[in-house]
């Protein structure tokens, strides 16, 4: 339907949830079969380095593909290539009225922007442009053109256009706002299946007729129910999501019907859920065949794609993948295809991939359990292998250490032996010299003794030689034992050899630890950074789960304390004092404070002693984030304002253009304080989850992004007062304001006022915040005491200080991202209109300290004008109203004190 009423149509919804089906099951078979439109999807695919097809060629390409033959077009305009002139072809060529789907169109923006602008020219004119210039100028020159050729050319194109997109990604869509200004006019939320449209999704298809693979079948009313409480998510309005329906739902039927042949499943044939989904698992990765393919995408996805401790997804770019997991294109496109991984185009280039389902997770890492106590027995036998060869060798090393030290100790021996033998020789030497000596003395005795003599003579030479003999073998000894030596000072190398690599074994264990520190505080950094983000969204119960993941890992503890004590301090701010105090243990136990878990064992009863309570423990924490959380980014941070007279009105000698009602004329104010920046939708957030019948969401418009450190819009008068009223609260004032809504206020005559609350400022409040007074805003946005003369606040160039409606991109920015002026004050010119207190009324010229405004009226003032505000409208005297009750998309808040 909108479709017909729409030429541009947005379909936009989280990752996941089905836009790619709708479009292949819902639109393209319904426009084949009404004819109604010809249906044609375009995919760009990622940039990446090196790709050279450009969007604007994918596209024409895709619109041309068996419609291109030559027409009279060109004839009328050779070389003519645009987007319209394909569209326009295909159309000659019989190829209906067209219809462009544009899916996963995030991928566009991975592209160069030349690239981007050069696609957005040629969209907008397709879409916005009949017949081109130039083809009307050459068909009126034609004079060969046939009239029935006329009549095609002028037959209207009437082209629609689908752009599928990420809900989180609809914010690059104002890239294209400047050629397509209604490129957010027409969207389509697309959410996660009710109940209903659930139980149709299970049964239908289930008793659908046909030529199918399997026959119809029935579910029972207990088995419907049964797979419903498991498929439907209680933080989403019990919705349910399609790929985790159509993962079981596929499973059953392949199982139970086609397998087994039941005609009819029951409660009992639905087995463990969760079993199913784990063996979904299994089964995917085993279906990748290659056992290095399927170790490699266990690797990846139970190692780099879930986070313990929090059970939650993580994502990684593809370029990570290949260099940490060493897991190729082809394999990452498969796991796509098995439905186990989502791949989603990266801003600069490429894809990055994570885990398509929550549920998926305890599966995965149950295997990864597995699979870890599987590698550590098979790490602990290989051990046991390595000590058992440790142990061989340092047998064998002793052995030959004792065999050398039995060749020395006989080395010795044989040393020993052989000096006694000389020595005995020498002796016998010497008894026979005496033999003959004696002989040649006695003659007689001599020949006596002759025999006996020559026979010792014998004797010694003998001996002599056997001396000589033992000595050779007690030196070959000697050099046996040295080389025994030798071999044992070898041995004693290796093992000083087997020390050095069990050293240097040591030093890699120590550098691997190392490398483990690093990247565990990688993660725990990127796990922060999404929590940032989170809190940008104000998802803080996303963020809480991501902190307290981020601790379980032990690393970066200071950098997760301060990032848990800002989550505590929204709970404690909020009135959710016992969420604050679980959340604050655990940042004290993360830096080692043992104080404060002895502060937060007993709250006070009141709220107010309570809270301050629960500051004071966040002070002992981090006294510094603490200052900074309640001074500046939830609450307002003030700018003293030094009172002093000023001219108040439209200054004429700066060639501004003043209105009527800008008289310029003398105005006194006191000293009071400054709101330094416009209230932001942090702030205004706090407040909304403090005040239970609030909804922050009232205050955000649903197409912008990032809103955390906006400027709050949508906030009326009566709103804001009471708004200021809580925060004097919160920071032990009294309130300044009395709001009756019980009594109309007889001073309110406008007629479309529905509340028409009374309001009062009260006694004894002079430290309470509130709305600043007309006169007070104008004084602070002119410098004060230093006197600006400025058409806008700090400058006579808007652009410098102030988003407007020529550089706003159409919303909102973060406050303070412009220049200030000379007090130190923000987006005092454009951003948001900002509320005052005075009634709007004609100017009383008259000298006045502190003036007041008018008495009565039907509006309130607002100054400073708007991010889709003109230029005349941001100046520092321009004046402006809004009826009490009005809330708009370009209308704040920026709060004041008296001193």
């Amino acid at each position: 339907r909108m479709l017909r009423r729409e030429p541009l149509v947005v379909l936009y919804g989280k990752s996941g949830l089905g836009k790619s089906s709708l479009i292949n099951a819902g639109i393209i078979p319904e426009c084949r079969k009404t004819g109604e439109f010809a249906p044609i999807t375009v995919r760009f695919g990622a940039w990446t380095e090196g790709t050279s097809d450009t969007p604007l060629g994918i596209a024409k390409k895709t619109i041309s593909e068996g419609h291109a033959a030559p027409t009279f077009l060109d004839r009328l305009l050779p070389g003519d290539a645009s987007l319209w002139y394909c569209a326009k072809t295909r159309q000659l060529n019989k190829g209906g009225r067209p219809l462009l789907i544009f899916d996963q169109f995030e991928e566009l923006f991975t592209y160069p922007e030349e690239a981007v602008q050069a696609f957005k020219e040629e969209l907008s004119e397709l879409l916005h442009t009949g017949i081109p210039l130039r083809f009307r100028r050459m068909a009126d020159a034609a004079a060969e053109l046939s009239e029935t050729d006329e009549d095609r050319l002028e037959e209207a194109l009437d082209a629609r256009i689908v752009f599928a997109i990420r809900s989180d990604r609809m914010a690059l869509l104002h890239q294209l706002a400047d050629r397509l200004p209604n490129i957010l006019r027409s969207m389509y939320k697309l959410r996660a299946l009710q109940p209903d449209d659930a139980k149709r999704a299970i049964l239908l298809p289930a008793v659908a007729e046909g030529d199918f693979r399997t026959p119809p079948f029935e579910w029972a009313p207990a088995a419907l129910a049964s797979l419903l409480a498991f498929l439907q998510d209680p933080d989403d309005e019990q919705r349910v999501e399609g790929i985790l329906l159509q993962l079981l739902c596929q499973y059953f039927e392949e199982k139970k019907v086609e397998g087994a042949g039941l005609s009819r499943l029951g409660a009992n044939d639905l087995g463990n859920l969760e079993e199913i989904v784990e063996q979904y698992y299994f089964e995917k990765i085993a279906s990748l065949g290659d056992a290095d393919a399927q170790l490699s995408a266990r690797r990846l996805i139970e190692e780099g794609l879930v986070l313990e401790g929090e059970n939650i997804r993580l994502s990684l770019h593809e370029a990570q993948i290949k260099r940490q997991f060493k897991v190729d294109t082809p394999l990452l496109e498969r796991l796509v295809d098995s439905r186990l991984l989502r791949a989603e185009p990266f801003l600069r280039g490429g894809y990055s991939y994570e885990l398509a389902h929550d549920r998926l997770v305890p599966p995965v890492l149950a295997a990864k359990e597995q699979r870890r106590v599987e590698e550590a027995k098979a790490e602990q036998l290989e051990k046991e292998r390595q000590l058992a060869e440790a142990r061989r060798k340092a047998e064998e090393e002793r052995r030959l250490r004792e065999q050398a030290e039995r060749g020395r100790r006989r080395a010795t021996i044989f040393t020993v032996v052989a000096v006694i033998g000389l020595a005995v020789a020498a002796w016998q030497y010497f008894v026979a010299d005496s033999a003959k000596t004696q002989a040649e003395l006695d003659r007689q005795e001599a020949i006596k003794s002759k025999e006996v003599a020559d026979q010792k003579t014998i004797d010694a030479k003998k001996a002599a030689a056997d001396a000589k003999k033992q000595k050779e073998i007690a030196d070959q000894k000697s050099k046996d034992a040295e080389e025994s030596a030798i071999e044992a000072k070898r041995q004693e190398g290796f093992a000083k050899a087997a020390k050095t690599t069990a050293d240097e074994e040591r030093d890699k264990a120590k550098a691997a630890l190392a490398k483990l520190e690093k990247k565990n505080a990688d993660v725990v950094r990127l796990i922060l950074v999404n929590a940032e983000r989170d809190v940008l969204n104000l998802r803080y119960e996303d963020a809480l789960k991501k902190i307290k993941a981020a601790a379980s890992i032990g690393a970066l503890k200071q950098e997760v304390a301060k990032a848990l004590l800002e989550t505590a301090f929204w709970h404690g701010e909020s009135g959710k004092m016992q969420r604050a105090t679980g959340i604050l243990d655990t940042a004290a136990t993360l830096v080692g404070n043992s104080a404060v878990p002895a502060m937060l064992r007993s709250l006070p009863s009141g709220p107010a002693a309570a809270r301050e309570r629960l500051r004071d423990a966040m002070k002992a924490i981090d006294p510094l984030h603490f200052s900074f959380l309640f001074e500046k980014k939830y609450y307002p941070e003030m700018v003293e304002v030094e009172g002093g007279t000023f001219n108040m009105g439209c200054d004429t000698t700066l060639n501004q253009g003043c209105d009527d009602d800008e008289t310029l004329h003398p105005q006194e104010v006191s000293s009071f304080k400054m709101a330094k920046y416009e209230t932001t939708v942090w702030q205004f957030a706090l407040y909304c989850a403090a005040i239970p019948e609030l909804d922050i969401n009232d205050f955000l418009e649903s197409n912008w992004s990032d809103p955390g450190n906006n400027p709050v819009v949508n906030v009326s008068w009566y709103q804001a007062v009471e708004y200021a009223n809580w925060v004097s609260g919160q920071k032990g004032a009294n309130p300044y304001y009395m709001v009756d809504k019980e009594n109309k206020d007889t001073l309110n005559f406008n007629d479309y006022d529905d509340l028409k609350w009374t309001v009062s400022t009260l006694p004894n409040a002079q430290r309470a915040y509130r709305l600043p007074t007309e006169a007070e805003w104008e004084y602070a946005a002119k410098g004060g005491k230093y006197r600006e003369r400025t058409i806008y606040s700090g400058n006579n160039v808007l652009d410098s200080v102030g988003w407007y409606g020529e550089n706003s991109g159409s919303r909102t920015h973060p406050a303070g991202t412009r220049n200030a002026n000379a007090l130190g004050l923000y987006d005092m010119s454009g951003n948001v209109w900002e509320w005052c207190w005075d009634w709007c009324g004609g100017y009383d010229l008259k000298w006045q300290v502190n003036p007041q405004g008018a008495k009565s009226g039907s509006s309130r003032v607002s100054r400073g004008g708007g991010w889709y505000s003109r230029a005349q409208y941001c100046r520092v005297s321009d004046r402006y109203y809004w009826r009490p009750v009005n809330r708009d998309d370009n209308l704040g808040i920026r709060l004041a004190r008296s001193q």
